[in-house]
């Protein structure tokens, strides 16, 4: 019940087990035992609704905007200035990125073809991380990828499946896979890694239902992590580039639950920048999705 569903030991298993579709499994049953928690449903409400994740994430916006999360972050005790503090941090950063030319170019040849995509776009990520998305738009666009649009895809169900709500998270799972099918792109770029990582647990969420379960094999092998897609699209530049040094912190769903780990840093060294991981990249953050609100 304390475990952080990092997933580290897919990873180190020899056998390949499948922990982190145990964990949630063990979670359902635990809340069906309990007779649920009304806390959890309000805050999956909340956040994934499509209705009270508007008012929800307009408040938030608000209170990040007025700076009221930093000084929350800052002054306020315990869980109440942890989630100050982690809302804070989903400001966009206001810094100056050192500009990079030596990295190849990110506009390629009129005659090479790219593939089309369509974005997720998520519930947490369109209403504190939107300019993810712009950025992820920004670099394709300028790769050469055209996107499509997918009406009618919802939350990925990461939230609801690590909560135990799996029927939930079902449900989520087959919006998306019919939306995404019906846009007919060619791939399907996420770029948050909890996001990705739950896409490819569709076929796994879905295996007691035959038909579905062959159409989320069928998405799934669309799937990819934006550094994915970058690093397939570019003649990556080698990893000890001349450009500017930047540390990358390796999310747990994107290293250990999706299995990429030099994606990542091939897509930075084919822009230019020398991607040095963290010496801990192994670990998670300990954040952990909803489990430090409950």
């Amino acid at each position: 019940d304390r475990c952080l569903g990092c997933r580290a030991c897919e990873s180190a298993c020899p056998a390949g087990v499948r922990y982190g579709s145990l964990l949630e499994r063990a979670r359902q049953q635990t809340v069906e035992e309990s007779g649920g928690r009304r806390f959890l449903d309000f805050t999956l409400s909340s956040l994934t609704g499509r209705r009270a994740s508007r008012f929800a994430y307009g408040l938030a916006r608000l209170a990040r905007i007025m700076r009221i999360a930093e000084l929350g972050a800052r002054f306020a005790p315990g869980r109440t200035g942890l989630a100050a503090g982690m809302l804070a941090a989903t400001r966009r950063s206001t810094g100056k990125t050192e500009s990079v030319n030596s990295g190849p170019s990110l506009n390629p040849p009129k005659s090479e073809t790219r593939v089309s995509y369509a974005l997720l776009e998520g519930c947490v990520m369109s209403g504190l991380y939107s300019h993810v998305h712009h950025a992820t738009r920004r670099t394709l666009r300028r790769r050469g990828h055209a996107e499509l649009s997918a009406p009618g895809q919802r939350c990925c169900g990461a939230l609801h499946a690590h909560a135990g709500r799996l029927d939930a998270a079902r449900d989520l799972a087959r919006a998306n896979i019919e939306a995404f099918e019906n846009s007919g792109a060619e791939v399907i770029v996420t770029d948050s890694a909890g996001c990705g990582a739950a896409m490819r647990d569709y076929p796994e969420w879905l295996k007691d239902d035959a038909d579905w379960q062959r159409r989320a094999e069928s998405l799934t092998a669309r799937v990819r992590d934006i550094s994915e897609l970058l690093a397939e699209s570019t003649a990556a530049a080698p990893l000890t580039g001349s450009g500017p040094r930047v540390a990358y912190d390796a999310p747990c769903h994107r290293m250990h639950a999706q299995g990429l780990r030099e994606a990542p840093l091939e897509a930075l060294a084919a822009s230019g920048y020398r991607g040095e991981p963290l010496p801990a990249r192994e670990r998670g953050s300990g954040g952990a999705g909803l489990y430090n609100l409950q």
